[in-house]
């Protein structure tokens, strides 16, 4: 319990200070220094900590032995090919391939869904308790 409750409050740093630089309010304190990376690095990523989040919220519901179960046998391998895919998206709009912003979109959507599934399975099929 201790353990998933850094992980939330890690997690949520990480997504205000995502906010702060990719937010037009903030504008005036970072002076655009991170314009020319919006659309090719903060966005997908901004996206991408969302649905890690809202999967370790998911994950809140659940016991321990679940979330290491998640971390091991999903996490694992889900999150380094979700970034690969991710960088292999165009960076500026295309008609042939999608930008990196709507992979992130879809790979997190893939990603929450996943735990959600992942997370019913092991407590009501497998009876991990």
């Amino acid at each position: 319990m201790k353990n998933r409750r850094y992980i939330i409050i890690g997690g949520s740093l990480f997504l205000a200070l995502l906010l702060f630089l990719t937010e037009p309010a903030t504008y005036k304190i970072h002076k655009g220094t991170f314009y020319g990376l919006e659309a090719s690095v903060l966005e997908p990523l901004f996206f991408l900590i969302i649905s890690v989040v809202v999967s370790t919220l998911i994950l809140l519901f659940f016991s321990e032995k679940i979330f290491s179960l998640w971390k091991r046998k999903f996490m694992f391998w889900f999150l380094p090919l979700s970034i690969l895919i991710i960088i292999s998206g165009a960076t500026e709009i295309s008609y042939s391939w999608p930008t990196r912003t709507s992979l992130a979109i879809t790979t997190g959507s893939i990603m929450v869904l996943g735990t959600l599934i992942f997370s019913l399975v092991q407590r009501f099929y497998h009876r991990v308790e």
